[in-house]
Order: structure tokens, then C-alpha cells, then sequence
């Protein structure tokens, strides 16, 4: 059973969201799903959603008509039925480790909230490093 539902909501990204998506399956943690909304997106962002959702039985799509990025997060709710969740945007990474570390301080903690930092980086540059440890809020 899943233990994290990361919502990723898409539109017009479909030039990251492949890599996106990768990022998310290849986490070193597996007990994930993967809420995808395209909301609306006149892109092949629905398509590439549909393609991985047939390739792994974690990623979950819904398809509605544009209404934001909160409309579309406000969307993925009714399908979480884990414990933790985590919002991804679709034109961002995951360092592959980011789940099972953000995982094990949560639960080591039972902090309320989790969040870590970022790393900017421009196409073509990869992350090698894990990520700084989390921070967790009672």
C-alpha cells in the first residue's frame, strides 16, 4: 500500500514531464502514487500522463478542463488515501532519494510538515548529491 501521494499537477509542460515523471518512478522509495491532474492542457501533456499510467499502476490521471493550479491540486484530493502527501511540480525533480529521506524524518520526527530545499539547476545538469536532510514542524 502507498504511503505518500504525490500530487503533480500539468499544463503546458510537456517539454519537463517526462523527466518529472521519471524522477518520481525511479525514487529508492516505492510505497508511492502519483496524482496527476492535466488540467486542461492544449499540449500532449494528457497523452504523456496516459502513456506512463499504462506503464506503472502507481500514476493515477485525471483529466478536467483548465482550472488552475489550484483548481487542479483541489482536484487530486479525493484520490489520497495515504498518510503523507507531497505536491510536485511538473516541471520540477526529485532526487531520488527525496521520498525515503523525506519518509524517514517524518516518521522519526511525526512532524505535521515536512519541507527541504531546492536546487536550481539548468537542462542538461544533474543532481549527484543527496538533498539537505529535511526540516520537519511539530
Amino acid at each position: 500500500m502507498a504511503k505518500i501521494s504525490i500530487i503533480i499537477p500539468c499544463y503546458k509542460v510537456e517539454r519537463y514531464l517526462p523527466e518529472c515523471l521519471d524522477s518520481v518512478i525511479n525514487q529508492t522509495f516505492k510505497e508511492w502514487q502519483a496524482i496527476c491532474v492535466d488540467d486542461g492542457s492544449p499540449d500532449n501533456c494528457g497523452r504523456i500522463l496516459d502513456e506512463y499510467a499504462k506503464r506503472d499502476d502507481r500514476i493515477k490521471v485525471i483529466h478536467q478542463e483548465n482550472r488552475g493550479l489550484s483548481g487542479a491540486r483541489n482536484a487530486a484530493y479525493s484520490s489520497i488515501n495515504t498518510p503523507y502527501t507531497m505536491f510536485l511540480d511538473s516541471d520540477d525533480l526529485l532526487h531520488y532519494q527525496a521520498l525515503e529521506l523525506a519518509y524517514n524524518k517524518i516518521e522519526e520526527t511525526s512532524g505535521d510538515v515536512l519541507w527541504f530545499d531546492i536546487e536550481e539547476f539548468n537542462d542538461g545538469k544533474t543532481m549527484d548529491l543527496p538533498p539537505p536532510f529535511p526540516e520537519t514542524v511539530r
